[in-house]
């Protein structure tokens, strides 16, 4: 019977070294899988920084564009009310008369003639 108990003895001791050797396996298995996850995460992380870098100069370069534009479009809209308000003094003041070179196209004796050939 001792050398039977011994020999099972044996075999729990094996069994447990192989679950032990297993297990240590798993773990460095797990490590490695851990660590390629964590540096995956890490790149993805710079690349996002990347990305909201990118994103904060557009939009900083779009605010400014779009300001550019509001300036452009006040001065321009200010420009063609300027313009409107000359031409309506123009038409309404009735002691301007028109310019001579206006004045001597709009003369009907200074108008050639169409012949009726």
């Amino acid at each position: 019977m001792t050398n039977r108990t011994n020999k099972q003895a044996t075999d729990v001791k094996s069994a447990l070294d192989n679950d032990a050797d297993k297990s240590g396996e798993s773990l460095n298995e797990a490590l490695i899988a851990g660590e390629s996850a964590i540096t995956d995460i890490e790149n993805m992380m710079s690349e996002l920084r990347v990305a909201r870098e990118y994103l904060q100069a557009e939009a900083e370069r779009v605010m400014h564009a779009n300001a550019r534009y509001t300036h452009l479009a006040k001065t321009a809209s200010a420009s063609a009310r300027r313009i409107s308000e000359s031409m309506g003094k123009w038409r309404d003041d009735s002691s301007l008369s028109a310019p001579p070179s206006l004045a001597a196209l709009q003369a009907p004796e200074t108008q050639p003639e169409m012949s009726d050939e």
